[in-house]
């Protein structure tokens, strides 16, 4: 009898869990709906315009929030000002992986603050302020390559001007990310004797996962 009890248990709650899952999921599609339509009508409002696709924004930004859907991916976007689409491209990537990097930087600068702060010398809390700058430095390099541009945008700066203001959405997957601030950690650690001493306790802020 004890034998069956155990399957019928698990059976059971397994029919209870279900349908929390389903509400919870319909409620999150129901929330992002809601999202890609306040985001449409702003894009629309603010007089943005897809830049560099031949498909529309609608379209565009229907796929970034389907691959937002996947466990462990995130957004990160990034702004510009150019008159070209291309410079304007490659100026919004760079903007995109300074504010993740800037992300970075902030993340671990406040978890050895809440951390051991006080715990370090004023000669320590110095070194630690050239690591974070290193390290932010390290990320805004390394993180580039795992950057995945879902799609850009572009207005006019102002009337009868030849300039655009462009935005840039892109999507990053948490794992490559870890690996990409680790490497930034790894080679800022080398020029900071504070940061080697405390790798262990730094490398667990860096791996940690975070919305930018």
């Amino acid at each position: 009898m004890k034998k069956l009890l155990l399957p019928m248990l698990v059976m059971a709650m397994s029919l209870m869990v279900a349908p929390t899952a389903n509400a919870q999921s319909r409620q999150m599609k129901k929330e992002m709906k809601k999202e890609y339509t306040k985001r449409i009508k702003a894009f629309n409002k603010d007089g943005w315009k897809l830049a560099g696709s031949a498909r529309t924004i609608e379209v565009e930004l229907l796929k970034h929030y389907e691959r937002l859907e996947k466990d462990g991916v995130s957004q990160v976007t990034g702004v510009a000002e150019s008159s070209i689409d291309n410079v304007g491209r490659q100026r919004v990537i760079a903007s995109a992986a300074q504010q993740y990097a800037l992300s970075c930087g902030q993340h671990i600068r406040g978890r050895m603050i809440e951390d051991m702060n006080s715990n370090l010398s004023d000669e320590a809390k110095n070194e630690f302020d050239n690591f974070y700058s290193a390290y932010e430095s390290k990320v805004e390099k390394e993180i580039k390559g795992e950057l995945q541009m879902s799609f850009m945008v572009k207005r006019q700066k102002e009337k009868g001007s030849n300039t655009y203001q462009y935005e840039g959405y892109f999507t990053v997957d948490e794992v490559a990310a870890s690996k990409a601030r680790m490497r930034a950690f790894e080679q800022a650690a080398k020029e900071s004797a504070a940061a080697q001493k405390y790798a262990d306790r730094v490398s667990k802020f860096v791996q940690e996962a975070f919305d930018d």
